[in-house]
């Protein structure tokens, strides 16, 4: 019965503390064409899909205030500029209390002595009954309390990762970032089977928190929560060690490390090295060769 379906294609989310780019995957970029498409019978007319993209100044920005304005167009309604500013409004609301209700459970936990695990991943997957595997209900069954990523207050002086794509990837390592240098706090990744941005996320991810217990629980919707709680229990296991041996002198990672570094072709060949090309489809493969038979070295996806 409703008038209109808003599906709209989320290019970009608006930027944290000045990151270079804040884009969303082409699976969620490319979700309201194909709804649109498995939908047009029986929602003929009635899609609503613009193009939302942010630029500097995020809800302010040109850019985004360019995509309000040609949606407002295609409804029709030419006084939309004050809608814009009260949903502006309403959004910094309900993100100041998703971070108000973060500060509070973690110093519920602090107070009772509960561990508090920040839950990282996507907004589709944590906060989806199905995709996020019941860990959130699990973790408190096991004596736990999940704080989703949302609601973890991260501090402006936790570096930006200037070399991350993707938008959700950049809230994930930063507030990682933060989870391994702060005592008694840990976080577990909620992530899918076959996400491309998770291949290479997981890996920093896991970089970052190394010397700390962490646990990655990957779903596609369909497991059970037998395999979930083993290893929740696990992994909270590991966290009772480590706050049982207090504090340790393990040696943090070096924000700067991860970051990408330029290395000439022939530097390549001269150390023996391999060079690694993401697999994203066939054609990754025939790059891997292209690179061997035209530079000399060795490459593999």
């Amino acid at each position: 019965g409703a008038d209109y379906l808003f599906l709209p294609m989320i290019r970009s989310l608006p930027k944290i503390d000045g990151e270079p780019y804040a884009v969303t995957c082409p699976i969620v970029q490319a979700s309201p064409d194909v709804l649109g498409w498995d939908l047009q019978r029986t929602v003929a007319g009635r899609v609503l899909s613009p193009v939302l993209d942010f630029g500097e100044g995020n809800l302010e920005s040109e850019k985004f205030l360019a995509c309000c304005a040609a949606l407002a167009a295609d409804l029709r309604v030419a006084d939309w500029p004050p809608a814009h500013q009260l949903a502006v409004a309403g959004q910094r609301k309900f993100e100041a209390d998703c971070l108000e209700l973060g500060r509070h459970a973690l110093e519920f936990c602090a107070a009772h002595a509960i561990v508090p695990v920040i839950v990282v991943g996507r907004p589709y997957t944590i906060y989806n009954p199905v995709l996020n595997s019941n860990v959130p209900a699990i973790l408190r069954e096991q004596g736990a309390i999940a704080i989703p990523l949302d609601c973890y207050p991260v501090d402006e002086q936790t570096p930006v990762f200037d070399d991350m794509y993707w938008s959700h990837g950049q809230r994930i390592l930063r507030a990682a970032h933060q989870i391994r240098r702060t005592p008694g706090l840990f976080g577990l990744y909620c992530s899918n089977y076959s996400c491309g941005p998770d291949s290479f996320n997981l890996h920093f991810y896991a970089y970052i928190m190394e010397g700390k217990p962490f646990a990655i629980i990957e779903t596609d919707g369909h497991s059970g929560d037998a395999g979930t709680k083993t290893r929740i229990e696990a992994f909270l296991h590991c966290v009772a060690q480590d706050l049982a041996a207090g504090a340790r002198a393990t040696p943090l990672r070096d924000f700067s490390s991860v970051q990408q570094r330029e290395s000439p072709v022939i530097e390549i060949r001269e150390r023996g090295e391999i060079m690694l090309v993401p697999s994203l489809g066939p054609s990754s493969e025939v790059v891997a060769a292209c690179i061997k038979q035209v530079f000399g070295f060795d490459a593999d996806t």
